[in-house]
């Protein structure tokens, strides 16, 4: 595992000892929940390391998870990877159009990457928890990418561009931000409250996802 935060601890501790501590950036706030971002300028900001990338060789299968509360109706960039078409490698992402994606890129060459989505608008209430499990097998092809919500895998479309240049993952110096997102996709912040956040160097199989959303629903961990 790469990283493992659980802010349910009032802290921004990498619990895997990996030195992947997370920051609080314009001053987000612990509550009952977790880190409680205010959707206007609050994220957690991780700085870069190699454990934190998932290139060499070609794409090393990983899992991306995060344990979150959204605000109901409102966006949450979950996990972005640096910037896409500057030093971009991967995001996970509850967009403005209310819908899941996951991304990877390739920033050798512009606007070039692989992904699912899952095409369904999500609407959420207050107290609405969701845990969000992205996959990817390292194949450099979108059929090797899979969503879960809940513990069910949703994603059900491609969300891919020039992926017939799609070489690989690059290792890049971009920051790891949960709660913000810039570039392509716009730039905007989450509004809610983050649980969990997790980075797996491997990928998780759909029994391994099921029982992993089970345990941090229940906090069994």
């Amino acid at each position: 595992m790469a990283l493992w935060h659980d802010y349910t601890a009032n802290s921004l501790v990498d619990l895997r000892a990996n030195g992947n501590d997370g920051v609080m950036e314009a001053s987000p706030y612990f509550n009952r929940v977790g880190v409680n971002l205010d959707g206007i300028s609050q994220y957690i900001n991780v700085a870069d390391n190699d454990s934190l990338s998932f290139a060499g060789g070609g794409d090393i299968p990983c899992t991306l998870v995060s344990f979150f509360v959204p605000q109901p109706a409102s966006s949450f960039p979950l996990m972005t990877k640096g910037v896409p078409n500057v030093n971009g490698e991967y995001d996970l992402i509850l967009h403005t159009d209310g819908k899941l994606y996951v991304h990877f890129y390739d920033n050798d060459t512009v606007d070039c990457y692989v992904g699912r989505m899952y095409n369904t608008a999500l609407t959420t209430k207050p107290s609405d928890k969701m845990c969000v499990i992205a996959t990817y097998d390292g194949n450099r092809l979108s059929s090797g990418v899979k969503i879960y919500l809940n513990g069910l895998q949703v994603d059900d479309t491609n969300s891919e561009n020039n992926v017939v240049n799609y070489v690989s993952m690059k290792n890049r110096d971009g920051e790891l931000h949960f709660g913000e997102v810039s570039g392509k996709w716009g730039s905007y912040y989450g509004a809610g409250a983050i649980k969990h956040n997790l980075l797996i160097r491997r990928q998780l199989t759909a029994t391994e996802a099921s029982q992993l959303y089970s345990e941090l629903i229940n906090n069994a961990y």
